[in-house]
């Protein structure tokens, strides 16, 4: 893998860099070396003291952001 990745990134010619490119993503796919994952773009706050967190949602999209998190009162 080292070396493939190596020899592409010194390839010029987007023709020969090509192939070296493809074989890489075959190794990769065969291999299953990674995963996919994935982050909310947002900050949000769940728990016990957290008020009411869907009540600034947008349904089917994202949790209320950080910035209108309301804690309960003690």
């Amino acid at each position: 893998m080292d070396d493939l990745f190596r020899r592409q990134a010194r390839e010029l010619d987007r023709k020969k860099a090509r192939p070296l490119l493809h074989q890489l993503q075959r190794i990769l796919h065969e291999q299953v070396t990674q995963a996919p994952c994935t982050t909310s773009a947002f900050q949000s706050g769940f728990g016990p003291r957290v008020e009411d967190i869907l009540a600034n949602a947008i349904p089917g999209f994202y949790i209320s952001p950080y910035e209108d998190l309301q804690l309960k009162r003690p």
